[in-house]
């Protein structure tokens, strides 16, 4: 269950924050939008198993969009780089 709750933090906070800066104003708007979606998500599972599933997806979801993802980008703008350096 603490695994869930820091997962769901974190990814509030990112979402808000990242909402805030696309659209260039406050994160506390943003920060507060969110909460009805974050209640309606948590309506969906129906007992404990399903709440350990979320559970598990989240969890892996997160690793990707948090862990590989940077990585990626990272290898991607490795390659843009040199590749503009030899066009110098």
């Amino acid at each position: 269950i603490m695994q869930m709750f820091t997962t769901f933090t974190i990814a509030h906070y990112a979402a808000a924050l990242g909402m805030a800066q696309l659209f260039k104003k406050s994160i506390h708007p943003f920060i507060y939008g969110l909460l009805p979606v974050m209640y309606l998500i948590s309506m969906i599972p129906k007992n404990i198993n399903d709440v350990f599933k979320v559970g598990d997806m989240v969890g892996n979801i997160a690793l990707i969009l948090f862990g590989l993802l940077p990585l990626f980008l990272l290898i991607i703008s490795k390659v843009k780089g040199r590749k503009h350096e030899t066009n110098l």
